[in-house]
């Protein structure tokens, strides 16, 4: 179950409640998120209005809020022990290659420069070597620098210094590479994307010896946060991370997302991605325009991932996503994931179990079914379609939700 402190950060159901003060600005900080619950008295709603509503309710999302954000890890070329790990939430945490000789494509490398290596069972790397950018790689090069002369840090890392500290490396991954990275993609780095920003240093060995190169770069994690390969130039691309339908994700302790198989906890199971340049082309959209589209999208995929809207209803799951901040559409990130989740009626998330499109739990338990809808408007002979009409009371405290909801806000479901 997640934790009731964690922040929230632009996170959305399939309702949203416009009058709660959900933030709908640029500025990620701001506003309580609205989340849909499936409505304990929706045998008086129409089918419609999807039985649900829109609760005013500081839905838990990491310590970062709904940001899918990777710090780097620090690798050192190779050839040696390869950790692999690129940290999920916490820039203390490294990823580090050893290389016990001199490296060309290590110290001839230049801004523009794409590397990749060879990784044995052993985690033992080997063939460091520059490829084009077109193919398969696992790093991109934004700088070089030579720390013995770098201005910043004067006599720090000159030739009789020590070997810098895992604190030293975080200091320079998040002091020189951040920038760095971002200079070198126009400005147009996305902080909340799958890009990582990683230095790649010289081995204990190299150092002792007088090698100070150091290489700021762009690199990727996979799920399981070992360094995997992309393909193009990073510039211009879309820097989104996001799950592919089916996935499932929980947070670390370190409160980030990271996925997990959905036969394991989770708190949420991806139903697909949404392209928002589908819908706005390669304008900028506002937070209220993105959720306006999020809002028929991901209930749509909702009921796909399903099977229709009745499989979605009897679920009590909710869709649910993450609009993009201002800073991460800037950097040309247009992908978001929609989500099912369950709330916990405390203002978190439930823990779900197995996949939602065949046999699972919440919080251990099957889910319990919901009250029978009425009929669908058109089976009633009522001629319009959307939301109910009907006021909906303050919610309980029955573990059916947290807040008050307005059922005038709720969203119908495409085609109904």
């Amino acid at each position: 179950m997640a934790d009731d402190n964690m922040n929230q950060d632009r996170e959305h159901a399939a309702a949203t409640d416009t009058d709660s003060g959900a933030g709908t600005g640029a500025d990620a900080s701001a506003g309580a998120s609205s989340v849909a619950s499936n409505d304990a008295n929706a045998s008086n709603n129409s089918r419609g209005s999807w039985g649900m509503r829109a609760l005013s309710t500081a839905m838990l999302v990491g310590a970062a809020g709904m940001a899918f954000a990777l710090q780097a890890g620090v690798i050192e070329p190779p050839s040696g022990p390869l950790g692999g790990k690129g940290s999920s939430a916490s820039a203390s945490s490294s990823t580090t290659t050893i290389v016990d000789k001199e490296t060309t494509a290590f110290t001839s490398a230049t801004a523009g420069n794409c590397l990749d290596w060879n990784l044995a069972e052993d985690l033992n790397v080997s063939d460091f070597r520059v490829v084009p950018c077109e193919q398969p790689h696992a790093y991109e090069v934004a700088k070089k620098l030579n720390l013995a002369d770098y201005e910043e840090h004067p006599g720090q890392y000159a030739k009789t210094a020590n070997y810098p500290t895992a604190d030293n490396l975080v200091a320079l991954q998040n002091g020189v590479c951040r920038n760095t990275v971002t200079e070198y993609l126009g400005g147009q780095y996305d902080p909340d994307g799958r890009f990582i920003t990683a230095p790649i240093i010289p081995s204990p060995s190299q150092w002792e010896k007088g090698d100070r190169t150091f290489l700021c770069g762009i690199q990727v994690v996979d799920e399981d946060g070992n360094t995997a390969h992309m393909s193009g130039p990073a510039a211009g691309q879309d820097q989104s991370r996001v799950f592919e339908g089916g996935r499932c994700v929980t947070l670390d302790e370190n409160g980030a997302i990271r996925q997990v198989p959905c036969v394991e906890d989770h708190l949420m199971e991806s139903t697909g991605i949404v392209n928002l340049r589908d819908h706005f082309g390669d304008n900028v959209p506002t937070d209220q325009e993105q959720n306006d589209v999020l809002a028929e999208q991901c209930v749509t995929l909702a009921q796909n991932y399903l099977g229709g809207d009745d499989p979605l209803y009897n679920s009590t799951l909710l869709p649910f996503w993450t609009s993009l901040s201002q800073e991460s559409l800037n950097a040309g990130s247009r992908s978001v994931n929609c989500w099912l989740i369950k709330d916990n009626g405390q203002g978190g998330f439930a823990t779900l179990n197995g996949h939602a499109n065949e046999s699972f739990t919440i919080d251990g338990q099957p889910p319990v079914a919901p009250p029978p809808r009425n009929p669908l408007r058109e089976e009633q002979g009522d001629a319009g379609a959307g939301a109910g009409t009907g006021d909906v009371g303050e919610v309980g405290a029955d573990g059916t939700g947290a807040g008050a909801g307005a059922a005038d806000n709720a969203v119908a479901p495409a085609g109904q």
